[in-house]
C-alpha cells in the first residue's frame, strides 16, 4: 500500500538523490538521523560529502568511458535491466560532464538519474520497449452488480475528548446521571446550556446532549444519518480501576497505541496479523462478489489493510507540502523535465 502513497514515493526519490550529492545526511530530504547534522550547516554545494555527515558514498568504478561507468551502475542498481531507452536519457545528461574529466560528478547523475528509473524500483522482467503503447489505468471492467455505498472513517488524530462530547444530560429513571458525570469530571464538565439535545431509547437516559460546537452532528443523528456507540474500547481482559494497566495490553495510556488499536480492533491478534477493519471489512466484500477499493487522507495504511490474497487496492492522498525537491542540483533545473 505504501508504494501508492505519492508523499513518500516523493521522500524516498529525494533522499536518494541527496544521499548522492551530500552523503549521509539529514540536511534537506536525507534521511540518516545522525548527530552532528541540521539546517544551519548543510553543505552549499552539491558533492560535498568530506565535512557534517556520518558517511558517503564513494564507488567510482574504474573506467575508462562513459558507457562502462553505465554497465558499472547498472548492473550494481538494476542487475542489468536498465532499458536503451533510459540508458540513452542518462548517458546524454552524462556525457558533457564526463567529457570534462568530472568522474566524480558524472558517477553522481548516473546515480542519481537511475534511481529515478522504474528498473530500479521493481523486479522481475524489463519495463516497456520504445514505442510501445502506454499502459492505461484501469479499473473493474464488470458492471457493479450493487449501488456505490462507501464507509468514512474520520479518526481525530490529536484525540477526542468523547465526554465532552456525548453527555448524559436528562430523563434518566435509575439515578442523576448528568450530576455523576459533573461530579466525575469536575472543572472540565459541560454545562446544560452548552448541550444540543437528541433524544433516544433504551440507554440509561432519554436525553443526551452533544457539544455545542457539533450542530452538524446533531442534525445528522435527528435524520437518522448517524448514530453513537458510547462505552466502546479495546480490552483483551476485562478489569477494574485496581488492575495493573501497565501488564494489560494494548497499553491504555499511551495514545499511539491506541490510535493503532482503533484502527486494527483486534486485540487478541485473532485475525490477520497486522491487519485493519477497513482491510478486513473490504476482504468480505470482495470475497462476496463485491468491486472493492479503499482511499486515506494523509492517514495511515494499518486501518485499510487487509488479507494480501484479496489485494484491496489503497490509495493515499496527502493534502500537505511535499517540500523542496533536489536542493543543490546536480544537474540542474532540467532534473524534473529528464525524469519524468
Amino acid at each position: 500500500a505504501e508504494l501508492l502513497a505519492g508523499s513518500k514515493i516523493t521522500n524516498l526519490l529525494g533522499s536518494l538523490i541527496d544521499t548522492s550529492k551530500f552523503g549521509l545526511t539529514n540536511c534537506w530530504m536525507g534521511r540518516f538521523a545522525g548527530p552532528t547534522n541540521n539546517l544551519g550547516s548543510c553543505p552549499s554545494n552539491e558533492g560535498e560529502t568530506d565535512n557534517n555527515n556520518e558517511g558517503k558514498l564513494e564507488y567510482v568504478p574504474s573506467i575508462t568511458s562513459l558507457d562502462e561507468m553505465l554497465d558499472g551502475f547498472s548492473l550494481l542498481l538494476t542487475a542489468n535491466r536498465l532499458s536503451p531507452v533510459n540508458r540513452a536519457i542518462i548517458k546524454n545528461v552524462a556525457q558533457d560532464v564526463f567529457d570534462f574529466y568530472d568522474t566524480s560528478k558524472a558517477a553522481r547523475i548516473v546515480q542519481q538519474l537511475m534511481v529515478m528509473t522504474p528498473e530500479f524500483h521493481t523486479w522481475g522482467s524489463k519495463t516497456q520497449p520504445a514505442g510501445a503503447n502506454k499502459r492505461e489505468l484501469r479499473g473493474y471492467e464488470e458492471v457493479p452488480t450493487n449501488d456505490y455505498k462507501a464507509v468514512v472513517y474520520w479518526m481525530m488524530d490529536g484525540g477526542c475528548d468523547s465526554f465532552n462530547l456525548l453527555v448524559p444530560k436528562s430523563d434518566c429513571p435509575s439515578k442523576d446521571m448528568y450530576a455523576e458525570y459533573t461530579n466525575a469530571r469536575g472543572s472540565l464538565a459541560m454545562s446544560l446550556s452548552n448541550l444540543l439535545d437528541i433524544s433516544t431509547t433504551g440507554q440509561v437516559c432519554d436525553t443526551f446532549g452533544i457539544h455545542k460546537d457539533f450542530p452538524f452532528l446533531r442534525d445528522l443523528y435527528n435524520s437518522g444519518d448517524a448514530l453513537f456507540f458510547a462505552n466502546m474500547g479495546i480490552l483483551k481482559q476485562n478489569l477494574t480501576r485496581h488492575d495493573d494497566y501497565s501488564r494489560i495490553m494494548p497499553l491504555l495510556g499511551a495514545h499511539n497505541h491506541m490510535k493503532v488499536e482503533a484502527m486494527r480492533v483486534d486485540p487478541s491478534k485473532r485475525q490477520f496479523a497486522g491487519s485493519g477493519l477497513g482491510g478486513r471489512m473490504l476482504d468480505m466484500l470482495r470475497k462476496n462478489g463485491y468491486q472493492t477499493a479503499g482511499n486515506t487522507v494523509d492517514g495511515d495504511q494499518i486501518l485499510n489493510k487487509g488479507v494480501p490474497y484479496y489485494n484491496n487496492p489503497s490509495w493515499t492522498v496527502n493534502t500537505g507540502n511535499f517540500g523542496y525537491f533536489d536542493r543543490k542540483s546536480t544537474v540542474g533545473d532540467e532534473m524534473l523535465d529528464i525524469i519524468k
